[in-house]
């Protein structure tokens, strides 16, 4: 798109638009779930690290920005099961068929474990894993000393097979390096919090949430009174 100039307009955003959220969020009460993982940006759904505006090499998708785009390919059921009541309630109701075929995962040592388990079909082990997560299990005794464990990170359905103990870790290596790494970037965003929204601030404001953004922008606005 281009304006009277012939120069060209960036276009902006049109944010998700996967029909499963839509219809999810046609239920006001779903929003507190929804907000919790994307934005409601004039009453679009965007990712909550959305660029505004799309890729000028007119890459995007149906006007998706690059991080939008990325969203949308990642509503899925396995990634957010919410999303798909219905297929949701026919697992609920598979519940009951597919645990017992975890506990024949029963052996008398760990590698002939880990062949039972290269033996299944990798549907099958993954219906085993999500059954345990809706039932609201993290963990499955095996025998005395075995425990199949599901890793509790969000959005994350690998598994190990662990020895039973008080203190047993329930996250798989990459989810707790994900999660001491939200802890370190907390940490330095709030350190650095004033730098962010100065108005002379060189971070980028798509890395603004929506409080620093208002008070970027308002600095930004006072400077410019101020120099006029």
């Amino acid at each position: 798109m281009a304006n009277s100039s012939g120069q060209c307009l960036p276009i902006l955003c049109s944010g998700i638009q996967h029909a499963a959220l839509t219809q999810f969020t046609k239920d006001e009460t779903n929003h507190p779930f929804c907000l919790s993982k994307w934005s409601d940006i004039r009453g679009a759904w965007h990712s909550k690290e959305c660029l505004f505006v799309v890729d000028s090499s007119g890459s995007g998708k149906k006007n998706r920005c690059s991080k939008c785009t990325t969203a949308h390919s990642n509503i899925r059921f396995d990634r957010v099961p919410e999303l798909y009541p219905d297929r949701l309630s026919h697992c609920h109701a598979s519940e009951h068929h597919i645990l017992p075929d975890a506990y024949q995962l029963i052996s008398v040592d760990e590698d002939a474990l880990r062949r039972q388990i290269d033996d299944l079909l990798p549907w099958k082990l993954a219906f085993i894993v999500k059954s345990l997560k809706l039932m609201g299990k993290s963990s499955l005794v095996l025998d005395h000393h075995h425990v199949f464990v599901v890793c509790t990170g969000e959005g994350c359905d690998l598994f190990h097979v662990k020895k039973p103990r008080s203190n047993l870790g329930l996250e798989c290596d990459k989810c707790i390096a994900v999660r001491n790494n939200e802890k370190r970037c907390a940490i330095r965003k709030e350190t650095n919090k004033n730098m962010r929204i100065a108005a002379n601030s060189s971070c980028p404001m798509r890395f603004l949430d929506n409080y620093e953004l208002k008070d970027r922008v308002g600095r930004l606005n006072t400077n410019r009174n101020i120099k006029s």
